[in-house]
This record gives structure tokens, sequence and C-alpha cells, in this order.
């Protein structure tokens, strides 16, 4: 499929924060487009193969998870920080996950 056969549904601002809200809380691409009253599969070929770029649905369906994802990451690390011994293990296991990430794409990428 090339971008060329792919037309994003045009969404206001204000559903295009709507989009980002809902996405970043959990929503499945099938939710979202009944939500919008978008074709499922339309929806989905906009998330998976749009440009990333502003304004576009793969944009803002991306960024809301990112900036959910941020959003705890940031309140768990507070909580850590503030001793809560929960938080700590969690944060410990998540940085150790993160790590083996960046090691692995290390390895693909050639760099180790």
């Amino acid at each position: 499929m090339n971008s060329e056969e792919i037309v994003s549904p045009t969404l206001s601002p204000e559903d295009c924060e709507q989009l980002e809200q809902l996405a970043g809380a959990g929503w499945t691409m099938k939710d979202l487009a009944l939500f919008f009253r978008i074709h499922l599969t339309r929806f989905t070929n906009c998330c998976l193969y749009d440009e990333l770029e502003e304004g576009s649905i793969r944009y803002h369906y991306e960024r809301g998870i990112v900036l959910r994802r941020a959003a705890v990451d940031l309140s768990l690390s507070w909580s850590a920080e503030g001793g809560n011994l929960t938080a700590i293990q969690i944060y410990k296991k998540e940085m150790e996950k993160i790590e083996l990430e960046k090691y692995k794409e290390g390895i693909l990428d050639g760099r180790l």
C-alpha cells in the first residue's frame, strides 16, 4: 500500500485532542473508529500508514499513547522518589526493561 492511497479523514482540533486522550486511555482502533464514525479499515490504515506528521490521525493516536505513558512514568518516578517501596520496585523493573531494549537496539543497529 502506498501513501498516495491513504486519505486521512479530517478531524477538528477538538477531535484531535479527544483522540489523543482516548488513545492514551487504551482505546482500541476499533473503538476509536466507531467513536469518530470512521470506517475501521480507513482508520486503521491512517494509524498504520500515514506519515507521522502533526495533524495526521496517526500523529495524534501515537502522541496520545506517548503522553499517557509519560504521565504515568512521571507519577511513578515521583512516587519512587518519595520513598514508596512498591513504586521503587516497579520503577527499577521498568528501568531494567528499558536498558534491555536499548541493548537489543544497539545489537540490531550494529553499535554493540
